[in-house]
């Protein structure tokens, strides 16, 4: 079977690591022959640390599917789907004293207002080029993501200027942050992607996620489960909750439910 794994929620405890117990019964699956799929809208830097803890070999999803490769494996034709760059500076012109934080990533560099903490834990630094500022002035090349942090007050206005053509706006649930993404280009055709490519078809897959970025992932799959933990999705008719959340070993117990 292939597992489609959303990262943040799902396959992380609250402290951002995965348990010993996931880890050791993601490991058994692993040497029986199944492929884990991790899936995640954080940047491939701070998914590459899981990934080799697991001692994946498997394709990534990154950025929410706007990025689709096999690390270190040239030979895997990626998905590589950006955001035209000035639009991005137009954008950030027309939001001025709308949005107080925005950071737009490529492949090598993140394009920053000012450093955001809280991204941090999610978009870390270290390693990438780092340039703060303006974007409408830095900005040089196409990101694969632009995040945006803003009050719910203005909502409805930068989703219309945010909102242009094949590019869409989603607000993270419970958050103040946003951000841009590629219409077409999300977890679930991600999956179908690698589905193609392996040659692993709906019924031989299961999907894991506890968000709304995770939806199209988890209708592309034999059977979706949602997290106990899920962040307060309305419409999950068709998708099974798992009995524990992130931080009780949920995915990991389903696992062993399904598999033994």
């Amino acid at each position: 079977m292939l597992l489609a794994i959303d990262v943040d929620g799902t396959l992380l405890r609250s402290d951002l690591t995965i348990s010993r117990y996931t880890h050791q019964v993601l490991k058994g699956l692993i040497d029986d022959g199944h492929k884990i799929v991790l899936c995640s809208g954080r940047p491939p830097r701070s998914m590459l640390p899981f990934y080799e803890a697991l001692g994946l070999d498997t394709p990534l999803i990154s950025y929410n599917g706007a990025l689709v490769y096999i690390p270190g494996n040239p030979s895997f034709e990626p998905i590589k789907a950006t955001i035209d760059k000035e639009f991005v500076k137009e954008l950030f012109a027309r939001t001025r004293g709308m949005v107080t934080s925005m950071v737009a990533e490529s492949e090598f560099a993140s394009y920053t207002l000012r450093h955001d903490s809280y991204l941090d834990h999610y978009f870390p630094y270290k390693g990438m080029k780092y340039i703060e500022g303006p974007l409408d002035e830095t900005l040089d090349e196409d990101p694969y993501i632009v995040l945006m942090r803003h009050v719910h007050k203005y909502d409805d206005e930068i989703n219309r200027l945010a909102t242009r053509e094949n590019i869409l706006h989603r607000h993270w649930r419970n958050s103040f942050y946003s951000e841009l993404y590629i219409q077409g280009h999300d977890k679930g055709a991600g999956l179908q992607y690698i589905q193609d490519r392996l040659g692993i078809s709906k019924e031989e897959t299961l999907a894991f996620g506890d968000s709304d970025n995770d939806i199209p992932m988890l209708l592309n799959a034999k059977q979706g489960y949602l997290m106990k933990n899920h962040k307060g999705l309305n419409n999950h008719e068709g998708f099974i909750l798992t009995k524990r959340t992130n931080d009780q070993d949920g995915l990991a117990l389903t696992l062993k439910e399904i598999f033994g």
